[in-house]
């Protein structure tokens, strides 16, 4: 691509490329490598006197995106066509976006490239092509298409199709010519494409109740996406107004936590004594960093108020909190909310009152694990001991993993050999056990290795808890654990999650020993049906392997393999083993079926960055 950029012509290299001969016709690229590395030099806008080129290498690449199975191929196509450019190749990759018998696959991934690069000159016809769609009634793989044109043209940062899309939405209620689903389809749009300007309009239509009920559930979400803070102030009175429908007081509450404005948490935190706001509604909770995710579909109103002040994060409430909390006559999960509301705010003070909210169990089990995982945002050593106290209390067992993530947040080594005694713990399971050697990892103490071992060839311990043991040894490195490792491995009656983690460990190892039972593993069919086991290995090989043998055999099973999902994950491994080896591999058709002939270049058509 440099020698491209810097001669006075590059015709002559790109016609190299694209007349390489193979040994015989029934040979081709499985990787098409020649080609990709000319259409990377095109991109590098070359000088090109024999134009006849540009326009050959663009119409292979478009032959090859009709044809191919693989979807990285596809990915690595639409990258190159983007990257070359220009009005003739944008246009027809919005035409295969707007024809129905293209593969759904191919144009959703058009759709995400185009809004990646930034191509401002697509525009308006991405403009175009949305305000098509809900004129044909979508449907719901139409739908699809439909929101990602939205996002794309909210990543290129589009300023002309909200206020389009907003007439078409308010002309719809007077027409019928647009079934309901368009009419959602098209608030979902205008909450992907994010403009505040439309927002102030969408406020009044909450209370319109000729609209259908679900539109205006999906118009209060997205307000949410929307994120217009001057529009928080008028969810407020509708919060709290009994004539509007349940569901979409309850969707307010979410949407008010997604808006995150200051101004309307004082207006919110009365309401949390008025027992007017039992009403039970179903509502999504999550960590302060949105990892762990709880949905209920019975908790009072006003508990979740509670809850979602803590998402809008204003400080100046927590002199009002504190009183509301330490009140034990209070609704108890309102009491919750408020905890956990205190933890994200980082109020220390009560940072032990917090652990006895917990070790008493009393309220929704949704708080106790939100407690448990976020209370590290205190950063309180002087509570370890009491969270070791009930991460040892079987009848905690729901709230272990969260309370080791705590434990490990805050860092305090003196704990590990109690956390080493929970791999005897017959009430773990394989969560709590992932959350006990993440723990472990993170604290670093090689100092525990004995007690590890000793675990290890401990017996009576389940094959659950010692193939986590091997696994946290890994982590620290321990290399002789990979006889184990293996074992366990190949070991059916082990759960196929847990053996993917035993195949990531031993990638991590590094050592390139274990390959040849990692493909034994997998080049029996019957394992195919193990999908997170099969991708874990195909995962790990490409940090394992770099020889022809390896190759070939994924190149078998890539022929063999009868489900498209997991032909796309062994081409991906093949992909990356090649790039970084600097293989080609060349596919022939004969007699007895395909063969792979494999050669060494130092030809790259690109970064491997998979």
């Amino acid at each position: 691509m440099l020698y491209a950029g810097q001669v006075p012509d590059a015709s002559n290299l790109l016609q190299s490329l694209l007349e390489f001969k193979f040994a015989n016709t029934n040979q081709y690229d499985l990787f098409h490598t020649n080609l990709l590395l000319a259409s990377r030099c095109l991109a590098a806008y070359p000088t090109v006197r024999q134009r006849t080129l540009r326009k050959e290498i663009i119409l292979r690449l478009f032959d090859i995106l009709d044809k191919t199975e693989y979807s990285l191929m596809e990915q690595k196509i639409i990258e190159t066509l983007i990257e070359i450019g220009g009005k003739d190749v944008n246009l027809s990759l919005i035409e295969i976006v707007s024809n129905e018998k293209a593969r759904m696959s191919l144009r959703q991934t058009i759709i995400s490239e185009l809004g990646q690069v930034r191509e401002r000159s697509i525009v308006p016809h991405l403009v175009s092509l949305l305000l098509k769609f809900p004129n044909n009634y979508l449907n719901i793989s139409e739908k699809d298409v439909f929101l990602n044109l939205a996002q794309a043209l909210a990543d290129l940062k589009d300023r002309l199709a909200a206020p389009q899309l907003m007439d078409l939405l308010l002309d719809t209620f007077s027409y019928t010519f647009l079934n309901n689903f368009a009419r959602e389809a098209i608030v979902e749009a205008l909450g992907k494409l994010g403009d505040k300007s439309v927002a102030l309009q969408l406020v009044p239509l909450l209370v319109d109740h000729s609209l259908d009920l679900s539109i205006r559930e999906k118009i209060v979400n997205t307000l949410g996406q929307i994120g217009d803070g001057s529009v928080a102030l008028q969810l407020v009175p509708l919060l709290i107004d009994h004539s509007l429908d349940l569901n979409i007081r309850e969707n307010i509450v979410g949407t008010l936590g997604r808006i995150g404005d200051g101004a309307v948490a004082l207006q919110l935190v009365p309401l949390l004594v008025d027992s007017s706001l039992d009403e039970k509604i179903t509502i999504t909770m999550t960590s302060t960093d949105d990892f762990v995710g709880y949905g209920l579909d019975d908790l009072n109103l006003r508990a979740a108020i509670a809850y979602i002040l803590g998402r809008i994060g204003d400080t100046s409430i927590v002199s009002q909190l504190v009183p509301l909390f330490l009140n034990e006559s209070l609704d108890l999960n309102v009491r919750g909310g408020i905890a956990h509301t205190l933890i994200s705010l980082k109020e220390r003070s009560l940072a032990k009152d917090f652990v006895k909210f917990l070790s008493e169990k009393k309220v929704e089990t949704a708080f106790l694990g939100l407690i448990a995982y976020d209370l590290y945002l205190l950063e309180d050593k002087s509570v370890i001991p009491q969270l070791v106290s009930l991460l040892l209390d079987e009848s905690n067992h729901h709230m272990n993993n969260y309370i080791m993530h705590t434990i490990e947040e805050i860092g305090d080594k003196s704990v590990v050999p109690q956390l080493i005694s929970l791999f005897s713990a017959k009430y773990l399971n394989s969560f709590d056990f992932d959350s006990l050697v993440y723990a472990l990892d993170k604290l670093g103490d090689r100092s525990v290795a004995s007690q590890l071992f000793f675990l290890l060839a401990d017996n009576s311990l389940s094959k659950m808890a010692r193939s986590y043991v091997a696994i946290a040894l890994a982590g620290f490195g321990y290399t002789s654990v990979i006889p184990q490792l293996v074992s366990f491995l190949l070991d059916e009656s082990l759960d196929a999650d847990e053996r993917g983690k035993i195949a990531y460990a031993l990638g991590r190892l590094g050592d390139k020993s274990v390959t040849p039972q990692l493909i034994s593993c997998i080049s029996n069919t019957k394992f195919f049906h193990y999908s997170p086991f099969c991708s874990a290995i195909f995962n790990v090989l490409p940090s394992l392997a770099n020889d022809d043998e390896t190759v070939k055999s994924l190149i078998e099973m890539l022929f063999n393999a009868d489900q498209p999902g997991m032909r796309n994950v062994i081409f991906r491994s093949v992909w990356v083993i090649c790039r970084q080896a600097g293989i080609r591999v060349l596919i022939e058709n004969g007699n007895e079926g395909k063969k792979a002939i494999l050669t060494r270049t130092l030809n790259y058509p690109d970064k491997v960055d998979e």
